[in-house]
């Protein structure tokens, strides 16, 4: 199996990019672009309800197919959004 564009997946670790200063909760990442196929992607990391992860909101982060679980059933928000432009070029 390997990630398909515009879908929500659970992580293994649901409590992986919880901290204190961004809260917890952030258990789900969303792929960002055209990622069929592939076991390495980018992803908005994101809530139940879609919210992206407030420390990581300029840009998707890379996750690997191995380290989210089941797709979800919820609907992808934020397929989009921009990356920052910041340090890209």
């Amino acid at each position: 199996m390997s990630f398909k564009k515009a879908t929500v997946y659970r992580l293994k670790d649901p409590e992986r990019y919880d901290d204190e200063e961004f809260g917890e909760g952030f258990d789900h990442v969303e792929t960002y672009g055209d990622c069929d196929g592939m076991f390495i992607t980018d992803c908005w990391v994101v809530n139940e309800k879609g919210d992206v992860h407030p420390g990581y909101e300029g840009s998707p982060v890379p996750v690997r197919f191995d380290d989210v679980g089941e797709e979800t059933d919820l609907e992808p928000v934020n397929n989009e959004r921009e990356r920052a432009a910041f340090g890209w070029r």
